[in-house]
Parts: structure tokens; C-alpha cells; sequence
């Protein structure tokens, strides 16, 4: 508690003896250091398409305080770049939303000369740019991490438990799939590329509009339905399921025509 007559940053103790002056001054000019922050997105320039990163706008969950301990509120921060997940051409898209809570991490120097030319990058040997002015720890030269503190509990994720990969949610995939382990969908799964399951699959939805090949058992408890036709291979002969034929156990003859 700041005792009566004591109003600012000092204490009763700022005054006394010269170290204790020269360390209220440092810890004066710390105080405009700025190293990381919570925030809430306000709102974000991409929406999950397939796209390089964009940017967040962002309010500060902390706000300041004067010397009497008043609170005072921070303006929003705009154009912060955001992290992704991403190494060359791979990468998980995730963009942040709205009401989102992350960690504002603030850049020594400015980076706003980076901020627009990164994108342009030339092959290596690469220098850097140089910096947009000579300010430094700034607010505005932060870049905003995602997922921390008030995040509702999801209903669209990739989980890793129990050594194994689960997808919660639709699941949708437009390039080539391989699994080489137990895959558990719990939503819609639209594949638009080849499908290679290597072991077991449980899946409570799935749309395809390329093949599936399974080199495990494939096991339903609901309905396996085929617009055309089903076919299984018997000494590497394939049967098909509508015009398949075999002797009636009684002897008398066929009973489906003959293929061919």
C-alpha cells in the first residue's frame, strides 16, 4: 500500500542515498520496455483460406496504471503479423478469430520495413532489412501468438492421445491420405484424393470422390450401400454382387446368371 503523501512510482525509499535514486530511475526507464503482453483479437484479415498469413488487430488484456494506481486503458494495436504453423510449403491454416486470447510478443527493433517486404524475400545469401526507425521494444513492432487463457473447448480438432491421432469434427481432405495407424473420424470425413488406410479406420462418416484402398479389414455396423456394383475376388476371379451365379445346394442348378 503506497504510503499517505507518496503519490507516483517512488516509494518512501526512492529518495534515500544515490543508489536508491539511480535504481527508481532505471526501473523508470524499464517500465517503457515492453517484452510480452496478453491480448484479445479484434479481428484478423484471414479466414482460413489457403493463403499466406495475414494480420491481427489486437487489444491489450492488461491495462496501465498512474501513479495512484488508477487504471488506464490501452488503444488497440494494429496490424500485428500472427503466427502460423508453416515450414515451406506445409502448413496447418488455423487462422485467429474474433474474441480469441493470445500473447502479444514485442520485437527489439521496428519491423515494419519486414513486416511489408517479407513476403519478397530473396534466395540466400539473405542480410536482413533494415530497420523502418530507431524505435525499439515497441508495442507496435509485436507479432501475436494464439491460444491461450478463456478459449472455448473445440469442436473441430486434431488430438494426439494415447499414441494414437484422432480427428474431431467433419474432416475434409483434397489431396492424397495415408494412414499407417489407427484413425478415429468422429465427424464427416470428404476425401477428394486417394485414400490408403494401412490399419484400422473407424468412421462415422465418410464421403469419397477417389478411390479408398484398405489393406486391412474394413468392418460396419451400419449399411455398406453402392450405386453400381460390389465385387470380391475368389482365387483372384473377381464375383460381382449382381450377376454373380453358383449351384443351388439342392442341385438344381444356378442361381443368378452366368457372367459372361
Amino acid at each position: 500500500m503506497t504510503p499517505q503523501g507518496i503519490v507516483g512510482q517512488a516509494d518512501a525509499n526512492s529518495g534515500i542515498g544515490s543508489y536508491n535514486a539511480i535504481s527508481f530511475i532505471v526501473r523508470q526507464i524499464l517500465a517503457e520496455v515492453r517484452t510480452a503482453m496478453p491480448v484479445v483479437v479484434l479481428r484478423c484479415t484471414s479466414s482460413g483460406t489457403v493463403a499466406a498469413p495475414g494480420f491481427v488487430d489486437v487489444q491489450p488484456a492488461v491495462q496501465q496504471v498512474d501513479g495512484s494506481f488508477n487504471p488506464i486503458p490501452h488503444a488497440p494495436v494494429y496490424s500485428l503479423p500472427f503466427f502460423r504453423l508453416q515450414a515451406g510449403p506445409y502448413a496447418v491454416i488455423m487462422d485467429p478469430q474474433q474474441n480469441d486470447v493470445g500473447l502479444a510478443i514485442i520485437c527489439d527493433r521496428d519491423i515494419s520495413i519486414f513486416k511489408k517486404f517479407a513476403q519478397a524475400i530473396l534466395p540466400m545469401p539473405f542480410r536482413g532489412f533494415s530497420p523502418g526507425s530507431r524505435r525499439k521494444y515497441d508495442i507496435a513492432d509485436a507479432v501475436y501468438v494464439g491460444g491461450l487463457l478463456g478459449a472455448a473447448p473445440p469442436t473441430c480438432a486434431l488430438q494426439f492421445t494415447g499414441g494414437a491421432a484422432k480427428l474431431l469434427g467433419n474432416f475434409s481432405v483434397t489431396g492424397n491420405f495415408s494412414v499407417g495407424g489407427t484413425t478415429l473420424l468422429q465427424g464427416a470425413a470428404t476425401l477428394q484424393g486417394a485414400a490408403t488406410l494401412q490399419s484400422t479406420a473407424d468412421v462415422s462418416g465418410l464421403m469419397t470422390t477417389a478411390a479408398i484402398n484398405a489393406s486391412g479389414d474394413i468392418a460396419t455396423t451400419g449399411s455398406v450401400k453402392a450405386d453400381s456394383n460390389v465385387f470380391a475376388s475368389f482365387n483372384t476371379v473377381p464375383i460381382d454382387l449382381i450377376s454373380h451365379y453358383h449351384d443351388a445346394p439342392s442341385g438344381g442348378g444356378p442361381t443368378g446368371p452366368a457372367i459372361g
